[in-house]
């Protein structure tokens, strides 16, 4: 048999490496399991790790000058693979006619032998029609454990092999490889990354390869930075489907989380209070309620509720004196509209022009003046305003954990106070005795898994006489305003161009107290 080449003992000390990490990783997930449980574990649970543990870090796909691979330092790890049917039509088997000498001089990863193979000469065989005794055959002649994979068939490979538990670790030869150019770009002189952001890259990058997988930051800790360093996509992680579990497969595990406590203490992001404050809903808004047939007036009449719309009022009026800037969020865009109107602040949703937007969040930003916008869900992403350190809910998207975590980041930003009391403020407004109860157990279960905790105010005491709605004739007006209202129960789609006209409401100011800033 022919020396291993060195190549080969390197990237079985590498396998070796891996697999002594995971080792590590378990052992101490285990000692934290036992010192943190104030019960003993159960040995279920220990086991249940062991066995989806164990094997993590056997099994490589390494994309080396634009092809697939699996590799493995273990031979009978590769054995079990193959004989599986469904990794056999996977797995790309030369012959001596599609043979790439060229490609067998610059990677020692797999050097196919044919001199003895009795595969008949196609470009690409049908393992399914192969026997295990072929395939054991075919497994003696692999150098450095390994074989080609045909690239449309990678995603039926990942798949297959977090189903066998051996989940494949996604590597990318970066540094060798030779095909693509390398991009002339890099972070700016004055850029620095934080501590954590340098250990999330350091996973991803390890032994001179890319390693495929996911980076949990909280919003604001710098997600963007990260991606842009490593020339990755960002995203929220969390929704209500079990779909997030195939980025298991499709993207590769959990390379690093940050503990969101731990920066919030180290003042990385900010400090954040978080309440839920539940309103009780008056005699007759709660008997219009119970007898509406129709959930989108359900959903608005808790939402403008008379106590709530008080509440909401005097957490403005409070946060406002401290010279807060303060968002207020509302899916429902009937009630958005009472809201705003009413307290004479500016709002943002769908059909709000984009020049309209600007200069709004300019206001917000800049005029000391104009500290409280309301807006609809168009706001839940891709709006950046650090200034904003108060954030006032008072309608939402059924149990959407990923719709709190989102408005959360509004206000996650690190701010220039001190850490050592709560510089940011996230109330989450529910009228009692209605499905918003329900909901917000589930939107907030994200949260607190991270480990926030909501303070539950059931009554605030306020002079009614200060604030609107608080006589029998207004709250009834108001009910019936809100049962006359539309049936429309979503904002409409964001307008990039502003399609107002001449005459249209764009000529008359959307705010007594707006200025103009140059952009």
């Amino acid at each position: 048999m022919s020396k291993r080449p060195k190549s080969c003992e390197s990237k079985k000390q590498h396998s070796k490496l891996t697999k002594k990490i995971t080792k590590e990783q378990q052992e101490t997930n285990e000692k934290g399991l036992q010192e943190f449980s104030k019960t003993s574990i159960p040995s279920g649970i220990i086991d249940f790790i062991k066995l989806y543990t164990q094997n993590y870090g056997d099994v490589q796909l390494v994309l080396k000058h634009n092809r697939f691979f699996v590799q493995s330092s273990f031979h009978e790890v590769l054995r079990i693979l193959l004989q599986d049917s469904q990794i056999q039509q996977c797995r790309l088997i030369f012959t001596d006619k599609n043979i790439n000498t060229t490609f067998m001089q610059k990677s020692s990863l797999i050097i196919p032998s044919t001199a003895n193979s009795s595969i008949e000469p196609q470009t690409v065989v049908n393992a399914s029609s192969t026997t295990n005794q072929d395939v054991d055959e075919d497994l003696e002649v692999l150098i450095c454990d390994s074989f080609e994979v045909i690239p449309d068939k990678i995603e039926l490979l990942r798949r297959r092999c977090q189903e066998l538990n051996y989940p494949l670790l996604e590597e990318y030869d970066f540094r060798h490889d030779t095909d693509l150019k390398t991009l002339n770009i890099k972070l700016l002189p004055n850029t620095i990354l934080r501590p954590y952001q340098e250990e999330s890259l350091q996973k991803m990058f390890d032994e001179e390869r890319a390693r495929s997988g996911v980076i949990v930051l909280p919003c604001g800790a710098g997600k963007s930075l990260v991606g842009v360093a490593a020339a990755c996509l960002t995203a929220t992680l969390v929704r209500e489907d079990d779909k997030i579990t195939d980025l298991n497969f499709l993207i590769g595990p959990k390379l690093f989380e940050a503990n969101w406590i731990e920066l919030q203490n180290l003042g990385f992001i900010a400090k954040v209070h978080c309440g839920e404050i539940q309103c009780s809903m008056t005699p007759e808004f709660l008997l219009a309620y119970n007898n509406a047939a129709n959930d989108v007036i359900k959903r608005r009449l808790s939402a403008i509720n008379p106590n709530k719309f008080r509440i909401c009022q005097y957490l403005i009026e409070y946060h406002e004196q401290r010279n807060d800037k303060i968002i207020v969020f509302c899916d429902d865009l009937f009630a958005l509209q009472i809201y705003a109107q009413k307290l004479v602040k500016a709002i943002i949703y769908g059909e709000v022009s984009q020049s309209e937007r600007i200069l709004i969040l300019q206001n917000f930003q800049r005029n000391p003046l104009i500290n409280t916008i309301f807006i609809s869900r168009v706001g839940d992403t891709s709006f950046d305003l650090p200034e904003a350190n108060v954030i006032i809910q008072i309608s939402s998207h059924g149990r959407s954990r990923r719709q709190e975590a989102q408005r959360l980041g509004r206000i996650l930003r690190a701010k220039n106070t001190s850490t050592d009391e709560n510089n940011a403020f996230f109330y989450s407004l529910v009228s009692q005795d209605t499905v918003e109860m329900r909901n917000q157990l589930k939107r907030k279960s994200f949260l607190i898994d991270q480990g926030y905790s909501y303070k539950i105010i059931s009554e605030i005491v306020i002079n009614e006489n200060q604030f609107h709605f608080s006589t029998k004739d207004e709250q009834e007006q108001l009910l019936k305003i809100a049962l006359a209202g539309p049936n429309q129960d979503e904002d409409k789609k964001i307008k990039k161009t502003s399609t107002t006209t001449a005459s249209s409401r764009s000529k008359q100011p959307i705010h007594p107290l707006f200025r103009k800033y140059p952009r």
